[in-house]
């Protein structure tokens, strides 16, 4: 579904991509990443220790659907179900965020922790809605020369799919200082900033998830825009 995948026709009109070495490592590392977060509603209740709900949840759905996009198995008929997904997301996310802003004293850690994943509903979403019509709104269409570019569908408004990989990349890149502090002995060990540390599920591997996510993301907003 990205760059680096050379398409040929299907039946009923849909893409079939071949193989892309790179785009089958991101959706390798999504479907594990989406298998971990599923993970943690059970392991959570045989250790006695807290998640978030919502952020697990969200995360496993995020994988699977990126997982699909890269791979060129998600059908088509079920686009209105993950953009309706997504939507509820990006509502229920921004709703927290106003939330946890406006609450006395205002919890900016609270507040950003839920804002990055309004935004990476906000990204899905995007995805999902800017191929230009006739372009089955899938990243399979793509049909390339060079690693990210090449002819085929492009998203519209490349511009903002470039700003929204910048703003991925910086939070990916503040996961990372985060777990770099957490191996320096520094108190905050993840973006859970809700709940303390020593009471979440393997708070490092749910950042390290984050990170995935996020670098997964801004990849396939970079191929998908590039010229």
């Amino acid at each position: 579904m990205l760059a680096g995948w050379h398409p040929t026709q299907g039946r009923e009109g849909e893409m079939v991509a071949g193989p892309s070495l790179l785009a089958d490592a991101f959706a390798a590392v999504m479907v594990l990443t989406a298998t971990y977060c599923a993970s943690r509603f059970v392991t959570s209740r045989r250790r006695g220790q807290a998640i978030e709900f919502d952020t697990d949840a969200m995360h496993a759905a995020m994988g699977v659907a990126m997982a699909g996009m890269l791979t060129g198995l998600l059908s088509q008929r079920s686009y209105h179900v993950w953009e309706a997904i997504f939507g509820f997301g990006a509502i229920w996310f921004g709703w927290r965020s106003v939330q946890a802003a406006l609450r006395p004293r205002g919890q900016v850690g609270t507040a950003g922790h839920h804002l990055q994943h309004f935004v990476a509903c906000g990204v899905m979403l995007y995805m999902f809605f800017a191929m230009p019509p006739g372009s089955g709104s899938s990243m399979a269409a793509m049909s390339t020369t060079s690693a990210l570019g090449g002819a085929g569908a492009r998203l519209v408004v490349p511009l903002l799919a470039w700003l929204f990989a910048i703003v991925l990349y910086c939070y990916a890149g503040a996961h990372v200082n985060r777990l770099l502090l957490s191996g320096a002995g520094a108190s905050a060990t993840s973006d859970h900033t809700t709940t303390a540390s020593a009471s979440l599920v393997a708070p490092r591997l749910a950042t390290v998830c984050q990170i995935a996510m996020c670098v997964t993301m801004g990849y396939m907003l970079i191929a998908t825009s590039a010229p």
